[in-house]
């Protein structure tokens, strides 16, 4: 696995929370919840490690010398399972009810260390029948066998896996602890400023990554251009779904986090209002919203256009991209230009 070898910003109470737990042999399943991005697949990382290494009472940091560490940086550590949703290859992007029997053989197998470790990235990604095969075991553990699941979503989970685990919640970064990260994140030639990053990011340095792939200020330019473009299927329609939709770079997940991020700031605000932008280069985009739009209907726009989303790469829809984005900006535009 890529093993985060750096100090992890943010999150130290949590952090605390895991490290005293299984200092004291605790709970057998730890459950780390909270948004995409943040840092939980980083710090369960640094946690196998430390439970392999033996080394609870320590720093969590791990040592890239130590044997157990090396092992578990090259993927061959007999200790460790990775569950996750790109070993099995599926368009779906979920995890199969065949990664049961993975897990079922790995807990049967003789350990080396004092802990045994299944980590699975990320539990909202598993097939139902994966999930009900999981509660079974988590009822009757395997001996020495410590479950580490990441959540990113905590209503999509069963509530009697949610009961099994002990549950330590992630919150965003702060703007300060963004600040700090992005020092340390590769920005490239021409990256955004930093104010636009770290509002777009939403205190998510995985998103952070994510925007950096892309041209965000492109990306806010045409978004801008359309929404204040009186015709819905014109040049600037075009230029937009065109532009999202180039896979040589990361912009239809830069455009997600943007729309995340417009609804967001759009509901925080009166709508009737002059709505003034938290960052200069999305004014643009601001400025198609300054009518007077009934804020239940704005609400209710949002949340069906966010579920498309969420459906473009969930079964058993398997929307297609293109079209679906295409419904969402005609969506937009409607709600701009008829209201």
């Amino acid at each position: 696995m890529e093993l985060y070898l750096e100090k992890i910003i943010g999150h130290e109470t949590s952090q605390k929370k895991a490290r005293a737990h299984f200092a004291k042999a605790g709970h057998h399943t730890l459950m780390l919840e909270g948004p995409k991005g943040i840092g939980k697949s980083s710090f369960a990382g640094q946690l196998a490690n430390t439970l392999l290494t033996g080394n609870t009472q320590g720093q969590i940091l791990p040592d890239p010398k130590h044997p157990s560490t090396r092992l578990l940086m090259n993927g061959g550590h007999p200790d460790f399972l990775l569950i996750e949703a790109t070993q099995f290859g599926l368009k779906s992007g979920q995890i199969p009810a065949e990664a049961l029997e993975h897990i079922h053989r790995f807990a049967q197998r003789q350990g080396t260390s004092s802990h045994r470790i299944v980590l699975i990235d990320a539990l909202d990604d598993c097939v139902s029948s994966l999930s009900h095969g999981l509660l079974k075991l988590l009822e009757e553990p395997p001996e020495g066998v410590v479950f580490i699941l990441i959540v990113h979503q905590i209503g999509r989970i069963l509530d009697t896996i949610r009961s099994r685990a002990l549950r330590i919640s992630f919150s965003p970064l702060t703007e300060g602890e963004m600040r700090t990260c992005l020092e340390n994140l590769p920005l490239g030639e021409n990256p955004p400023e930093l104010e636009t990053l770290i509002a777009l990011s939403g205190g998510a340095p995985g998103r952070a990554v994510t925007l950096l792939e892309a041209d965000i200020d492109g990306l806010l330019e045409k978004c801008s251009d359309y929404l204040n473009d009186s015709t819905p299927n014109g040049n600037s329609a075009r230029a937009l779904l065109q532009y999202i939709c180039q896979k040589k770079y990361n912009h239809f997940s830069a455009w997600k986090h943007i729309h995340l991020w417009l609804c967001q700031q759009i509901l925080r605000q009166n709508i009737s209002a002059h709505i003034q932008s938290p960052i200069k280069s999305a004014k643009g985009i601001f400025a198609a919203f300054h009518n007077n739009i009934r804020g239940d209907t704005l609400l209710q726009e949002m949340q069906e256009t966010l579920a498309l989303l969420h459906k473009i790469q969930q079964p058993p829809a398997y929307l297609d991209a293109e079209q679906t984005l295409q419904s969402i900006l005609l969506r937009w535009h409607s709600l701009i230009h008829q209201s």
